[in-house]
């Protein structure tokens, strides 16, 4: 027990706050400590180190602690002081750790065809268009010495759009793979044809170069063409995004984009509720 609300596991502490929303609400006490303690499906877990079912080591897993390197997992969790990764999540923290370990092979090289897409977010180094990879890199270093994490992927989206065979070439009106148009994201143009013609008609920057915090508020207002209702990402009255709260969106734009994006879309469809707040004090600043 604690006197806060919430605790640092996401899956756990989801699981423990459907069932006792007081956890959450109020502060979390020892009862809700004990129901934590009860519950090993979604706070405690069994597997070990080099369990096939345990995950990938250079790739973050809420879900379960360990990953199925054995070398790699004893590695990681011999650095980890406080037994996270050994007994709750396998979070950024622990891939971190992996990324570092000699005995984790999660460091790739540009070009490398395991090393992930340069225009999409991944928990492993560099991605697999060596001459994308080699100019995202060259521009922030921490591309290819830690992660491709979003702004690396944002980058890719900004340098390596030129031309149908470049690494991410320019999604168009209609494209699945384009992003939600009433959130922003990387690169341009947004999935559903009717909204994002009528978003481009306003603002062709939308469409050519990224679909930012702007386009996805011009796409709100685009009541009869755009499945959107009510606030956004980063609309000031959502509140803040490391804040539960029974609404959808928060004000940080570029933390609620990536949340909604990319890891939990409930957090823009449902409600901004503590799971989310979990997630973004793992992927956002504050």
């Amino acid at each position: 027990g604690h006197g806060t609300t919430g605790c640092a596991d996401a899956l756990c502490c989801v699981a423990i706050c459907r069932n006792d929303p007081f956890c959450c609400d109020s502060s979390w006490d020892s009862g809700c400590g004990e129901q934590a303690q009860a519950d090993t499906a979604n706070c405690g877990s069994t597997l070990e180190c080099g369990d096939e079912n345990a995950g990938d080591c250079c790739v973050i897993h809420f879900d379960s602690p360990k990953c199925r390197d054995a070398a790699c997992c004893d590695a990681v969790c011999a650095l980890d002081t406080e037994n996270f990764c050994r007994d709750f999540a396998w979070d950024s923290y622990c891939v971190e750790l992996a990324l570092g370990s000699p005995e984790c092979s999660c460091r790739k090289d540009c070009g490398d065809l395991c090393a992930g897409d340069c225009c999409l977010p991944h928990e492993l180094t560099s991605c697999n268009d060596a001459k994308c990879c080699e100019l995202v890199c060259a521009d922030d270093s921490f591309c290819c010495e830690f992660l491709w994490d979003t702004s690396c992927a944002a980058a890719a989206r900004g340098i390596c759009n030129i031309g149908p065979n470049s690494a991410c070439p320019p999604t168009e009106c209609g494209d699945p793979l384009a992003g939600n148009c009433c959130i922003q994201h990387p690169g341009p143009s947004c999935r559903n044809l009717a909204c994002c013609e009528a978003v481009c008609a306003v603002d062709a920057f939308c469409c050519v170069t990224q679909w930012d915090g702007a386009c996805a508020a011009v796409a709100v207002a685009q009541t009869t063409a755009c499945p959107c209702s009510g606030p956004s990402c980063g609309s000031p009255e959502t509140g803040s995004c490391f804040t539960a709260h029974t609404t959808p969106f928060c004000a940080q734009a570029s933390c609620c984009g990536v949340i909604c994006g990319k890891v939990q879309p409930e957090c823009c469809t449902i409600s901004w509720d503590a799971s989310c707040v979990q997630l973004a004090l793992v992927f956002c600043s504050q």
